[in-house]
């Protein structure tokens, strides 16, 4: 590891917090063994397993090898760094580093993941590598990650690097039958600020606000029947509202952030889009109704599945039911093919027969495990 510029990043003015899982664990030691680490390092952790990661990431991934996995550690290692930060005047970075390199038992034509993110604040950057016909050294390709990670950091926070540097990369890559893609995303919400929205001008004409809230990841067919039966039902604009955190998913990273919300930007729903910070129904109501105080009433559309959380044992011990009974709250649900839907003696319900008794389930997981197979 080039000490020279583990030197300059521990006097750079960032902490950061490093997240690994599978190949490219052995980041935070190599840069620990240069004395001053406790500059700019905040922590570090390895999730080896497949349950750890989902926990230390709150959530569930389709693969642990890939760009998304390394992003989804970088975010969850961004949070974690702002949780233990020791030095209010400096930047937190949170950096993902999940690759699959050599391993016993080799088999001929096995291929080579290396996934680097960086998050901050304000970004979220990175680069996904395939090698193709994977070197048979564990150590080179470790040594490899370590470099490339360095580098990435380097090449951000440092003003000056060896314009050599790079070149040593692609050759390295191109020796080894690698093919290399770089991502980035600058945060449209101006680093997750609370809220965001391009129709937020329509949003303080509203005395009642329609929210229809979910994650979109891909938005669907039945999304979008819900979105046009909400208005039906309740004759007043729609708004789809996307948290960047939520309770029961990996945060979204800025990558995440932009490409789910292109799918609203391009067509007729762009200005219906309402992007938060508000990963729990009270908070969502909390937010609105402190950017939007004209806001007297809000109902929120959801299948009967979410429903049933809006109940839980958390939402009870928390006084949620109450809070949405003391704030005009009211849920407008749809059955998704469950029948029959719980809690119907609740005043919080909506009773609505065409919501009630739609049928269509569609599964944004299996569309996306369709897609990764195609």
């Amino acid at each position: 590891m080039k000490e020279k510029y583990v030197k300059e990043l521990q006097n750079c003015g960032m902490m950061f917090f490093i997240a690994a899982t599978g190949g490219g664990t052995s980041f935070t030691g190599e840069f620990l063994k240069i004395s001053g680490g406790s500059k700019c390092i905040t922590g570090g952790h390895i999730c080896y397993a497949m349950e750890a990661t989902d926990q230390f990431i709150s959530g569930k991934l389709d693969k642990y090898a890939d760009a998304n996995a390394a992003r989804k550690l970088a975010v969850a290692a961004y949070e974690q760094c702002v949780n233990y930060k020791i030095k209010p005047d400096m930047d937190c970075v949170g950096i993902g580093i999940a690759c699959s390199l050599v391993k016993d038992n080799e088999r001929d034509g096995r291929k080579h993941y290396i996934n680097i993110a960086i998050h901050t604040f304000k970004e979220t950057f990175g680069t996904s590598i395939i090698i193709h016909n994977g070197i048979q050294n564990r150590l080179e390709e470790e040594n490899f990650v370590n470099d490339l990670t360095l580098y990435l950091l380097s090449k951000k926070y440092l003003k000056d690097i060896d314009p050599n540097w790079k070149t040593e990369h692609v050759k390295y890559l191109t020796d080894n039958n690698a093919e290399m893609n770089e991502f980035y995303a600058y945060n449209r919400m101006a680093g997750c600020v609370q809220l965001y929205c391009d129709a937020i001008e329509h949003v303080k004409k509203q005395k009642t606000l329609v929210i229809y809230p979910g994650s979109f990841n891909p938005l669907h067919e039945s999304h979008a029947d819900i979105y046009y039966l909400s208005h039906k039902i309740t004759e007043l604009p729609v708004f789809y509202e996307m948290s960047v955190t939520n309770s029961y998913k990996p945060a979204m990273d800025n990558v995440d952030l932009e490409n789910r919300y292109s799918q609203f930007k391009n067509n007729e729903w762009r200005n219906s889009v309402i992007l938060t910070k508000a990963p729990r129904f009270v908070d969502k109501v909390k937010l609105l109704k402190l950017y939007f105080p004209e806001i007297e009433q809000i109902i929120i559309s959801l299948g009967a599945d979410v429903w049933d959380r809006v109940f839980d044992e958390a939402a009870h011990k928390n006084g949620d039911i109450k809070f949405f009974e003391e704030n005009n709250v009211k849920f407008l649900v749809f059955g998704r093919g469950v029948n029959p839907i719980k809690y119907q003696d609740s005043n919080l319900l909506i009773k609505n027969d065409l919501a009630m008794n739609y049928k269509k389930d569609i599964s944004s997981t299996a569309i996306r495990n369709k897609q990764a197979n195609i």
